[in-house]
Protein backbone atom coordinates (compact mmCIF):
# COMPACT_ATOMS: atom_id res chain seq x y z
CA UNK A 1 0.00 0.00 0.00
CA UNK A 2 1.31 3.44 -0.94
CA UNK A 3 0.66 6.39 1.35
CA UNK A 4 1.58 9.94 0.38
CA UNK A 5 1.70 12.39 3.27
CA UNK A 6 2.77 15.52 1.41
CA UNK A 7 2.18 17.27 -1.93
CA UNK A 8 5.00 18.76 -3.95
CA UNK A 9 3.99 22.43 -3.77
CA UNK A 10 6.30 23.44 -6.61
CA UNK A 11 4.64 20.93 -8.92
CA UNK A 12 1.18 22.06 -7.82
CA UNK A 13 2.17 25.65 -8.57
CA UNK A 14 3.25 24.62 -12.07
CA UNK A 15 -0.21 23.18 -12.69
CA UNK A 16 -1.66 26.50 -11.52
CA UNK A 17 0.41 28.28 -14.17
CA UNK A 18 2.78 29.82 -11.64
CA UNK A 19 5.81 31.47 -13.28
CA UNK A 20 7.61 33.01 -10.34
CA UNK A 21 5.06 35.61 -9.32
CA UNK A 22 5.05 36.73 -5.71
CA UNK A 23 2.64 34.74 -3.56
CA UNK A 24 1.10 36.90 -0.85
CA UNK A 25 0.25 35.61 2.60
CA UNK A 26 -3.47 35.24 1.81
CA UNK A 27 -2.85 33.12 -1.29
CA UNK A 28 -0.23 31.05 0.51
CA UNK A 29 -2.81 30.17 3.17
CA UNK A 30 -5.33 29.16 0.50
CA UNK A 31 -2.73 26.92 -1.19
CA UNK A 32 -1.77 25.32 2.12
CA UNK A 33 -5.43 24.70 2.92
CA UNK A 34 -5.99 23.15 -0.54
CA UNK A 35 -3.04 20.83 0.03
CA UNK A 36 -4.45 19.85 3.43
CA UNK A 37 -7.91 19.16 1.98
CA UNK A 38 -6.45 17.19 -0.89
CA UNK A 39 -4.48 14.93 1.43
CA UNK A 40 -7.57 14.47 3.63
CA UNK A 41 -9.80 13.43 0.72
CA UNK A 42 -7.27 11.36 -1.24
CA UNK A 43 -7.38 7.59 -0.95
CA UNK A 44 -4.72 6.36 -3.39
CA UNK A 45 -5.33 3.02 -5.05
CA UNK A 46 -3.40 1.31 -7.80
CA UNK A 47 -2.82 -1.86 -9.72
CA UNK A 48 -0.29 -3.01 -12.27
CA UNK A 49 0.61 -6.07 -14.31
CA UNK A 50 3.84 -7.02 -16.04
CA UNK A 51 3.75 -8.36 -19.59
CA UNK A 52 6.27 -9.46 -22.20
CA UNK A 53 5.88 -7.46 -25.39
CA UNK A 54 6.71 -7.91 -29.05
CA UNK A 55 6.89 -5.30 -31.78
CA UNK A 56 4.68 -5.66 -34.84
CA UNK A 57 4.32 -3.64 -38.01
CA UNK A 58 1.48 -1.61 -36.52
CA UNK A 59 2.51 -1.24 -32.89
CA UNK A 60 3.18 -3.43 -29.88
CA UNK A 61 1.55 -6.72 -28.91
CA UNK A 62 0.99 -7.28 -25.19
CA UNK A 63 1.96 -10.78 -24.08
CA UNK A 64 0.04 -13.55 -25.80
CA UNK A 65 -3.28 -11.75 -25.34
CA UNK A 66 -3.68 -10.89 -29.00
CA UNK A 67 -4.23 -7.27 -27.88
CA UNK A 68 -2.21 -4.45 -29.41
CA UNK A 69 -1.18 -0.91 -28.64
CA UNK A 70 -1.28 0.77 -32.02
CA UNK A 71 0.88 3.56 -33.38
CA UNK A 72 4.42 4.48 -34.32
CA UNK A 73 4.98 6.55 -31.18
CA UNK A 74 4.38 3.69 -28.75
CA UNK A 75 6.36 1.41 -31.08
CA UNK A 76 9.34 3.79 -30.96
CA UNK A 77 8.86 4.48 -27.27
CA UNK A 78 9.14 0.81 -26.36
CA UNK A 79 11.89 -0.07 -28.84
CA UNK A 80 14.56 -1.95 -26.91
CA UNK A 81 12.06 -3.32 -24.35
CA UNK A 82 11.06 -6.92 -23.95
CA UNK A 83 8.70 -6.16 -21.06
CA UNK A 84 6.25 -3.48 -20.03
CA UNK A 85 4.12 -2.68 -17.01
CA UNK A 86 0.52 -1.60 -17.41
CA UNK A 87 -0.53 0.53 -14.47
CA UNK A 88 -3.68 2.16 -13.18
CA UNK A 89 -3.54 4.79 -10.44
CA UNK A 90 -6.15 6.99 -8.75
CA UNK A 91 -6.49 9.20 -5.70
CA UNK A 92 -10.14 8.22 -5.33
CA UNK A 93 -13.69 9.49 -5.66
CA UNK A 94 -13.75 11.62 -2.50
CA UNK A 95 -11.46 14.07 -4.27
CA UNK A 96 -14.06 14.44 -7.03
CA UNK A 97 -16.81 15.13 -4.50
CA UNK A 98 -14.79 17.87 -2.79
CA UNK A 99 -13.77 19.36 -6.15
CA UNK A 100 -17.40 19.54 -7.27
CA UNK A 101 -18.35 21.32 -4.06
CA UNK A 102 -15.56 23.86 -4.50
CA UNK A 103 -16.44 24.49 -8.14
CA UNK A 104 -19.89 25.52 -6.99
CA UNK A 105 -18.76 27.56 -3.99
CA UNK A 106 -15.43 29.14 -5.02
CA UNK A 107 -14.00 28.77 -8.52
CA UNK A 108 -10.57 30.12 -7.62
CA UNK A 109 -10.14 27.69 -4.73
CA UNK A 110 -11.34 24.83 -6.94
CA UNK A 111 -8.58 25.57 -9.47
CA UNK A 112 -5.95 25.46 -6.72
CA UNK A 113 -7.43 22.27 -5.26
CA UNK A 114 -7.55 20.67 -8.72
CA UNK A 115 -3.88 21.52 -9.29
CA UNK A 116 -2.95 19.93 -5.97
CA UNK A 117 -4.79 16.78 -7.06
CA UNK A 118 -2.86 16.68 -10.33
CA UNK A 119 0.43 16.93 -8.46
CA UNK A 120 -0.64 14.25 -5.98
CA UNK A 121 -1.70 11.64 -8.55
CA UNK A 122 1.66 12.05 -10.30
CA UNK A 123 3.45 11.48 -7.00
CA UNK A 124 1.46 8.28 -6.52
CA UNK A 125 2.38 7.23 -10.07
CA UNK A 126 6.05 7.85 -9.26
CA UNK A 127 5.76 5.67 -6.15
CA UNK A 128 4.06 2.86 -8.10
CA UNK A 129 6.73 3.10 -10.77
CA UNK A 130 9.44 2.76 -8.12
CA UNK A 131 7.69 -0.33 -6.72
CA UNK A 132 7.55 -1.88 -10.21
CA UNK A 133 11.25 -1.30 -10.80
CA UNK A 134 12.14 -2.79 -7.42
CA UNK A 135 9.90 -5.80 -7.95
CA UNK A 136 11.10 -6.59 -11.48
CA UNK A 137 14.76 -5.63 -11.12
CA UNK A 138 14.39 -3.91 -14.50
CA UNK A 139 15.43 -0.41 -15.51
CA UNK A 140 13.09 2.40 -16.47
CA UNK A 141 12.93 2.68 -20.24
CA UNK A 142 11.89 6.24 -21.02
CA UNK A 143 8.88 7.91 -19.37
CA UNK A 144 5.38 6.61 -18.70
CA UNK A 145 3.17 6.68 -21.79
CA UNK A 146 -0.61 6.98 -21.63
CA UNK A 147 -3.46 6.56 -24.14
CA UNK A 148 -4.03 9.82 -25.99
CA UNK A 149 -0.34 10.63 -25.96
CA UNK A 150 1.35 10.91 -29.36
CA UNK A 151 -0.54 8.81 -31.91
CA UNK A 152 -1.61 6.19 -29.34
CA UNK A 153 -5.39 6.66 -29.51
CA UNK A 154 -7.45 7.35 -26.42
CA UNK A 155 -9.42 4.23 -27.33
CA UNK A 156 -6.34 2.24 -26.22
CA UNK A 157 -7.86 2.65 -22.75
CA UNK A 158 -10.15 -0.26 -23.66
CA UNK A 159 -7.15 -2.50 -24.33
CA UNK A 160 -5.57 -1.56 -21.01
CA UNK A 161 -8.84 -2.16 -19.14
CA UNK A 162 -9.23 -5.63 -20.66
CA UNK A 163 -5.77 -6.60 -19.43
CA UNK A 164 -5.55 -4.68 -16.17
CA UNK A 165 -9.18 -4.62 -14.90
CA UNK A 166 -8.55 -1.47 -12.80
CA UNK A 167 -12.28 -1.13 -12.15
CA UNK A 168 -12.09 -4.24 -10.01
CA UNK A 169 -8.67 -3.71 -8.45
CA UNK A 170 -8.41 0.07 -8.06
CA UNK A 171 -11.94 1.43 -8.51
CA UNK A 172 -11.15 3.18 -11.80
CA UNK A 173 -13.89 3.10 -14.43
CA UNK A 174 -14.00 4.08 -18.08
CA UNK A 175 -16.66 6.32 -19.62
CA UNK A 176 -18.07 5.70 -23.14
CA UNK A 177 -15.77 8.50 -24.35
CA UNK A 178 -12.72 6.70 -22.87
CA UNK A 179 -12.20 9.12 -19.99
CA UNK A 180 -11.25 7.88 -16.55
CA UNK A 181 -13.31 8.18 -13.37
CA UNK A 182 -12.39 9.30 -10.70
CA UNK A 183 -11.06 12.38 -12.44
CA UNK A 184 -7.55 12.14 -10.93
CA UNK A 185 -6.80 8.73 -12.36
CA UNK A 186 -4.06 7.61 -14.71
CA UNK A 187 -3.46 4.58 -16.86
CA UNK A 188 0.00 4.23 -18.33
CA UNK A 189 2.48 1.95 -20.01
CA UNK A 190 5.94 1.78 -18.50
CA UNK A 191 8.66 0.27 -20.67
CA UNK A 192 11.12 -1.99 -18.87
CA UNK A 193 14.54 -3.11 -20.02
CA UNK A 194 17.88 -4.31 -18.67
CA UNK A 195 19.51 -1.04 -19.66
CA UNK A 196 17.95 2.32 -18.86
CA UNK A 197 17.11 4.48 -21.84
CA UNK A 198 17.66 8.20 -21.70
CA UNK A 199 14.46 10.19 -21.37
CA UNK A 200 13.81 12.46 -24.33
CA UNK A 201 14.22 16.13 -23.47
CA UNK A 202 11.18 17.46 -25.33
CA UNK A 203 8.17 15.43 -24.30
CA UNK A 204 5.90 18.10 -25.75
CA UNK A 205 7.04 17.11 -29.24
CA UNK A 206 5.00 13.89 -29.10
CA UNK A 207 2.07 15.21 -27.06
CA UNK A 208 -1.27 15.20 -28.86
CA UNK A 209 -2.52 18.35 -27.08
CA UNK A 210 0.66 20.41 -27.37
CA UNK A 211 -1.10 23.06 -29.50
CA UNK A 212 -3.92 23.61 -26.98
CA UNK A 213 -2.09 22.90 -23.71
CA UNK A 214 -2.88 25.51 -21.06
CA UNK A 215 0.48 24.98 -19.38
CA UNK A 216 2.43 25.61 -22.60
CA UNK A 217 0.39 28.73 -23.28
CA UNK A 218 1.38 29.96 -19.83
CA UNK A 219 5.07 29.26 -20.45
CA UNK A 220 5.19 26.00 -18.49
CA UNK A 221 5.18 22.29 -19.31
CA UNK A 222 3.77 19.44 -17.28
CA UNK A 223 7.30 17.98 -17.22
CA UNK A 224 6.02 14.80 -15.66
CA UNK A 225 6.18 11.26 -16.90
CA UNK A 226 4.31 11.15 -20.12
CA UNK A 227 0.86 11.82 -18.75
CA UNK A 228 -0.94 15.11 -18.85
CA UNK A 229 -3.35 16.62 -16.38
CA UNK A 230 -5.55 19.64 -16.96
Amino acid sequence: MIKIDYIDKEQALRYMGYKGQEIDEHLALIIDDAIKQCLETAHPAYTYKIYPISHTSGGVEIGSSGLFLEGKDIYNHLTGCDTCALMGVTIGAMFDHRLNMLQTADQAKSIIFNSCGSALVEQVCDAVEAEILEKTGKKKHNFRFSPGYGDLPLSAQKTIFKLLTPEKLAGITLTPSNLLVPVKSVTAILGLSDTAREIISDKCSVCSIRNTCKLRKGGNTCDNTGTHKE
